[in-house]
């Protein structure tokens, strides 16, 4: 899932097609507010320690959070982690 808080709607649409071949559109989001936003609040995301979207989360199979800064999934190091996890 690809989220955005991008205030620039364009710049939204423009990094949900340079993603597409790793995360088909039906999974890119634009928060609108999200100072009151519950999803930013259950994935523990914080001005505080560096509020950064997009930011890549790995969630286990009951939604615990695994990785709430996990590496891109173009990078190489994305691959690592994920056979870290299912090892």
């Amino acid at each position: 899932m690809y989220l955005s808080i991008d205030k620039d709607v364009q710049r939204w649409v423009d990094k949900s097609i340079d993603l597409y071949e790793f995360l088909p559109n039906k999974q890119q989001y634009k928060i609108l507010n999200y100072k009151k936003s519950k999803l930013i609040k259950f994935l523990q995301l914080k001005r505080s320690f560096g509020l950064t979207i997009p930011r890549y989360v790995i969630l286990d199979e009951n939604n615990k959070i695994i990785d709430n800064n996990a590496p891109k999934p173009s990078s190489a190091e994305f691959e690592k982690v994920i056979n870290k996890l299912i090892n």
